[in-house]
């Protein structure tokens, strides 16, 4: 027992290190911008029942209530961005960590450790690790493979306990994120497995859970597209073509779109590696499909299940498919399981070229990620911002009045990242308009003016 807790805490630092080796350089410097100040700025009073209101909530800053809580959690390290960020990633790291610990259900672990390593450099998981309102998507994946775990537990030797801790599990990610369909989906297989020839205990299990899952939508359709003009729904082909495109060439690695923010044309090697990545993600899935064509099926029914959120929504981001990754990678996984029974050394290189593939994608995507995708960006305008009110020594004054504030707006909250950099307490005026507020016209403000992606002070009163 003693030997396997050593075993799996030397595994989590490892693969820490190796996260903090990779990430933590740009994440040392990398400022709170967007999103993450409304996060931040929960206030003081938020609890469970200001929480629970978000159900019927779903404009900017919505959270479901557990990461609401939860997120407060990095308002004690204000205004240390580096170690909120430090933080954040020995969380993320618990993702790779619960992978590690279910394909050591399937393969040695030696070899398990280098395929949650080469998981854990797609670029499907960058905005988890650099944006910290993304804990969300962190959390729900950690449950998933939580699921995942217990379904190849029960698989080996099944017990009800785990159809009892997987129905637990199901039920606290409903208040996590709208995608814990896949979460179902798993508890369902759990529960087939353990009771295949038991209908009526199948029934006690999965009606109740259906019940819930049908208040929750009726709850939830009361403000789904009401408030949010970025997230709605359109039935369109073209819609749909354009999403299941964008997806493709992401869980391929290939730079689709100005979201992924990597420039074309991209490196020979680069371009190697993904038609590489095809060739092995092809070959293995092949491979499942011939040696056992029911566990194809039930991959192929959660990769699809996974994606069901997103195929009609009006904007998609490459991290929304972080748990259909997740469902790819098993996939391939349980392939090269299969095939290191019979064909060891084949295995062996499928394994190895996975995370050649993978270092080859972060060392090019990454340098690039950080500077040309929308969190790059918005990352840009809000450390120019702090670099000149630091300058100009932000608190000495009371006021800060920002003019011409269109480009910069959203990555400072209208300024609001401003009052984690000040000493004292600010007020702060923000305004679209060339004309400098008649409150901002006397002593102890400092008034700025925007302009593209810089802040320049403009008058000193």
């Amino acid at each position: 027992m003693k030997s396997n807790f050593r075993k799996y805490v030397f595994c989590y630092l490892l693969l820490f290190f190796i996260l903090f080796f990779i990430y933590f350089p740009y994440l040392a410097k990398w400022s709170l911008n967007g999103d993450e100040l409304l996060a931040v700025d929960l206030p003081s009073n938020y609890n469970l029942k200001s929480a629970l209101s978000n159900f019927t909530f779903n404009g900017p800053g919505h959270y479901q209530p557990l990461i609401a809580i939860f997120i407060k959690f990095y308002r004690f390290f204000l205004p240390n961005f580096a170690l909120i960020h430090f933080v954040n990633l020995l969380l993320f790291t618990f993702v790779p960590f619960l992978l590690f610990i279910c394909l050591e259900l399937l393969l040695p672990s030696f070899l398990s450790f280098l395929l949650a390593a080469a998981f854990s450099l797609s670029p499907i998981f960058y905005f988890h690790i650099f944006a910290i309102n993304a804990f969300a998507n962190t959390v729900m994946l950690s449950i998933s493979l939580c699921l995942v775990y217990l379904l190849l537990k029960t698989w080996k030797k099944p017990k009800d306990s785990y159809v009892y801790l997987s129905t637990l599990l199901f039920t606290v990610s409903i208040f996590i994120k709208e995608t814990f369909l896949i979460n179902f989906y798993l508890v369902l297989l759990i529960t087939f497995v353990r009771f295949k020839n038991d209908i009526k205990k199948t029934l006690k299990i999965v009606i109740p859970l259906v019940v819930l899952i049908m208040v929750f939508f009726f709850i939830r359709s009361k403000s789904l597209g009401n408030n949010n003009i970025y997230y709605t729904y359109i039935l369109s082909f073209y819609k749909l073509k354009e999403t299941t495109l964008l997806f493709i060439s992401w869980l391929f690695n290939y730079p689709l779109g100005w979201q992924y923010g990597v420039h074309l044309p991209i490196p020979k090697l680069y371009e190697a590696s993904i038609v590489i990545n095809i060739f092995v993600v092809l070959t293995t899935l092949s491979f499942l499909f011939y040696k056992k064509p029911i566990f194809f099926a039930a991959v192929g029914a959660g990769f699809v299940i996974t994606l069901l959120p997103y195929l009609f929504l009006s904007r998609i981001l490459v991290f929304h498919f972080d748990l259909t990754y997740l469902g790819l990678f098993l996939g391939i996984v349980l392939s090269l399981s299969l095939l290191y029974e019979s064909k060891m050394k084949l295995s062996l290189l499928m394994i190895f070229l996975l995370l050649l593939i993978q270092s080859i994608t972060v060392s090019v995507t990454l340098p690039q990620w950080t500077k040309y995708s929308f969190v790059g960006e918005s990352h840009e305008i809000a450390s120019n911002f702090i670099q000149v009110i630091t300058k100009a020594e932000i608190e000495n004054f009371s006021r800060l009045c920002i003019i011409n504030h269109f480009k910069g707006s959203w990555p400072t909250q209208d300024g609001m990242l401003a009052k984690y950099i000040s000493q004292k307490p600010l007020q702060i005026f923000s305004t679209s308009s060339l004309t400098v507020p008649k409150e901002c016209l006397h002593d102890n403000s400092l008034v700025l003016k925007n302009e593209d992606k810089k802040y320049y002070l403009l008058l000193e009163q």
